[in-house]
C-alpha cells in the first residue's frame, strides 16, 4: 500500500488528513492491510485501500474523488469514540471472545447490515419498561430466533426448504 500511495502521489500525511484519522492510526492501518491482517482496519479504509490496489489505472484525483463520495464527514472514521468504546468494551464484564469477534464481522462485513436497525429497536424495548402489544409483536422474531438458536432448536424440513431457496437466490 504504501508503494502505491507513492506511485499515486499521495502523502501519508494528506491522506490521515482526508480520512480525519491521525498519521499513527493510519500508518497502523497499512501496517496491518500490508501483512494481511484486516480485522481491525475501519471498513471505510479497508474499502479504500482496495479501491486503490485494485485499480490499476486511477490517480490521485480518483482517490480524493473515490473519499469524497464515499466517506463523507458523516461517515468518516471517529477513532477517538470508537477505540474509546473499544478501550471500554474490552475491560467491561461483558467482554468475552465471541462477541469480539462478532464485532469485528459486523464492522468488516455487511452480511449484517439489514439486521443492525432492527436488533437495536429490539435492544431498545427490551431495555425499556412496559412493552405494548404493537412492541411484542416487533419482538416476536427475534425471541422466538434467540431462543431456538440458545436451545439448539432444529429446524422443520420446510424451514430447510426455505433456506436453500434464499441461499440460491
Amino acid at each position: 500500500m504504501r508503494e502505491r500511495l507513492k506511485e499515486l502521489d499521495i502523502r501519508i500525511m494528506e491522506l490521515a488528513d482526508y480520512l480525519h484519522l491521525s498519521r499513527p492510526t493510519l500508518y497502523k492501518f497499512i501496517d496491518m492491510y500490508e501483512q494481511g491482517n484486516t480485522r481491525g482496519i475501519d471498513r471505510g479504509v479497508l474499502d479504500l485501500f482496495k479501491y486503490i490496489d485494485n485499480s490499476p489505472y486511477i490517480g490521485k484525483k480518483n482517490v480524493v474523488s473515490y473519499i469524497i463520495n464515499n466517506l463523507s464527514p458523516d461517515t468518516a472514521v471517529t477513532e477517538s469514540s470508537l477505540e474509546t468504546a473499544v478501550k471500554t468494551f474490552e475491560k467491561s464484564k461483558s467482554y468475552s471472545k465471541d462477541k469480539a469477534d462478532f464485532i469485528q464481522v459486523l464492522i468488516n462485513s455487511q452480511v449484517f447490515d439489514g439486521l443492525i436497525p432492527y436488533f437495536n429497536k429490539c435492544n431498545e424495548l427490551l431495555s425499556g419498561g412496559k412493552l405494548s402489544e404493537e412492541d411484542v409483536d416487533y419482538l416476536g422474531n427475534f425471541l422466538i430466533f434467540r431462543d431456538r438458536v440458545e436451545n439448539g432448536y432444529e429446524l422443520l424440513k420446510k424451514e430447510k426448504t426455505k433456506v436453500k431457496q434464499i441461499l440460491e437466490d
